[in-house]
């Protein structure tokens, strides 16, 4: 180790944390390797802790993370420490959680993440570090937002799918790919076991945000979602939206609560676009018709009728409008 770490853990680190950090830092840092920056928090394992609109108040494991010059420790309360190299990551992220909070997610390629919940102000310092140390190895990371979709619920899934078919989830979409991760259901108590699908943007060959009519005509969901015991058929007028993936091999559906798909197309928009053009594949509602803009347009304008925020007069006078483009 080039120098005593302690300076660095007092400046960051309470003094209680920082003593027992730097005990065990002298086991598991390398001969020669640097500590730069740390954080006090915890390794997220309450999948709601992913969404801004959580309600849970548990924190997760406690742990605290080292940026050294050569990776990123994480080390916890109690276990084993675990560390990615710079040159193991493709990118970091963050993503805005509850009280102040910001959680760090360090994107590994092709491989699920972990998130790390800290405060606001560590988590952009930390991150910053992050960047700086690889930068430093010649290694760049880039620094992208992360968007966390709860509550939602997978609704279709292949057999070999590690998430159970009807689990409630969060979908979480970085710049890797998009990854699900159990939670609780709304109002209830945390699930009884914890559980993460991941699911690289290299193998999603097509994605779509659709609504209840659209979803249901996908001849390998549509029994499954209109007549199965989720009763779609009976939620026609409630504020929902269906996110459906394709890897080539298999389908996911996942419902998205209280979003109708106008809004859930406009916050995931350009996660899709930039994720599906990076990994090779289409985004299946860009399909097909001679002009799907202005059709997709209507639809939207249907749904928000539907839901009551325009007149069926506005939507008519809208709906010309948009077939003279045609």
């Amino acid at each position: 180790m080039q120098h005593d770490p302690s300076s660095v853990l007092e400046r960051d680190l309470s003094r209680r944390r920082a003593r027992r950090v730097a005990n065990l830092l002298m086991t598991v840092v390398e001969p020669g390797e640097s500590v730069l920056a740390a954080t006090g928090g915890a390794i997220v394992r309450e999948g709601q802790r992913f969404g801004a609109s959580s309600e849970s108040d548990q924190t997760g494991d406690p742990m605290t993370l080292v940026v050294t010059d050569r990776r990123v420790l994480s080390i916890p309360n109690r276990g084993d420490s675990r560390a990615l190299a710079f040159d193991q990551l493709r990118g970091i992220a963050t993503l805005p959680g509850r009280n102040r909070e910001v959680l760090v997610l360090l994107l590994p390629d092709r491989r699920a993440f972990e998130a790390f919940q800290t405060s606001a102000k560590d988590g952009d310092r930390i991150a910053q570090a992050v960047r700086d140390a690889a930068a430093s190895a010649d290694i760049k990371l880039a620094l992208t937002p992360a968007i966390g979709v709860w509550p939602a619920r997978l609704l279709v899934a292949p057999g070999n799918c590690v998430l159970e078919q009807g689990a409630w989830v969060v979908a979480t979409f970085v710049e890797t790919g998009i990854q699900l991760r159990v939670a609780k259901a709304p109002n209830m108590a945390s699930p009884r076991r914890d559980g993460v699908q991941f699911l690289p943007w290299e193998e999603i060959t097509a994605a779509a945000v659709e609504g209840q009519d659209q979803i249901t005509q996908r001849p390998s969901v549509g029994a499954v979602v209109a007549f199965g015991v989720l009763g779609l058929a009976a939620r026609k007028t409630e504020r929902r939206s269906y996110l459906s993936i394709s890897t080539g091999e298999a389908d996911f559906v996942i419902e998205v609560r209280d979003r109708l798909p106008v809004e859930l197309r406009a916050e995931l928009g350009r996660s899709l676009k930039a994720g599906v053009a990076g990994g090779g594949a289409e985004q299946s509602e860009d399909r097909g018709d001679a002009n799907p803009d202005v059709l997709e347009r209507i639809r939207e304008l249907g749904e928000l009728r539907d839901a009551g925020y325009v007149t069926q007069e506005e939507f008519e006078r809208k709906k010309a409008e948009l077939l003279k483009r045609l």
